[in-house]
């Protein structure tokens, strides 16, 4: 408490140089944004990268999907893809029994352990 006082008279009195105007004000700024940087770097890095590269492989997937795959849908409907569109796929599903589905919707190919249980 004895220095604060001190450093008190001394601004009063002037025995200190005023501080430069805007000296430090650009270093002071950089080093409170720097935190937000940093909660910015890590959001990117853990959340936004691996959700582009998700998306990549999944567009990747439903470019090379072709008549005959077993696929399975993102409401959990099981088929074999029978005709491809430009927007959608058609599937069996059972015997005679054909839907047809937005290629958005396909989740990915169809495990192969899931015939056994079928």
């Amino acid at each position: 408490m004895f220095w604060t006082f001190v450093g008190l008279v001394q601004s009063q009195t002037g025995s200190q140089p005023p501080p430069a105007p805007g000296g430090d004000g650009a270093l002071r700024f950089l080093l409170s944004i720097l935190p937000l940087i940093f909660f910015f770097v890590i959001a990117y890095v853990f959340l936004i990268l691996p959700t582009q590269r998700q998306q990549k492989k999944h567009r990747q997937l439903l470019a090379n999907l072709k008549v005959g795959d077993r696929v399975v849908t993102n409401s959990g409907i099981y088929g074999t893809i029978v005709k491809v569109g430009d927007k959608t796929f058609k599937l069996r599903v059972a015997d005679k029994v054909v839907i047809t589905v937005e290629k958005s919707a396909i989740a990915g190919l169809q495990p192969a352990e899931s015939e056994a249980e079928v």
